[in-house]
């Protein structure tokens, strides 16, 4: 758990909750590691949010932004998850950018090289 210390302890001010924080970011990135199906469970969700921002496009829907935000928000989540299956050898998510690996290294603790 010794990675993901300094970025929790930063975002929850309280130690407890940073310790809980902690502790279910760790499980949840084990059970990724191990269990295909969450991959796909999340790989799913995000094609299902995309689809319905696209949706709310088209019908003009009044709460557009609502659902396109929410599929930003997964999209994101998934691009930094896809960085940190990468590192561990498997195969992304989704789509991957630079901004989600700076973010995936700071979770998995990995130091940038400034030469």
């Amino acid at each position: 758990m010794k990675p993901f210390e300094g970025v929790f302890g930063r975002l929850a001010p309280d130690p407890k909750l940073a310790e809980a924080t902690l502790r279910r970011v760790v499980e949840g990135c084990s059970v990724l590691r191990s269990d295909e199906s969450r991959r796909r469970e999340i790989a799913a969700l995000l094609l299902d949010a995309n689809e319905r921002a696209h949706q709310a496009m088209r019908e003009d829907d009044p709460r557009y932004w609502y659902w396109r935000c929410r599929a930003l928000e997964i999209g994101w989540v998934a691009n930094v998850l896809s960085n940190i299956l990468v590192a561990n050898g498997m195969l992304p998510i989704g789509d991957m950018t630079a901004h989600g690996r700076l973010k995936a290294a700071e979770i998995i603790g990995v130091e940038a090289d400034h030469g």
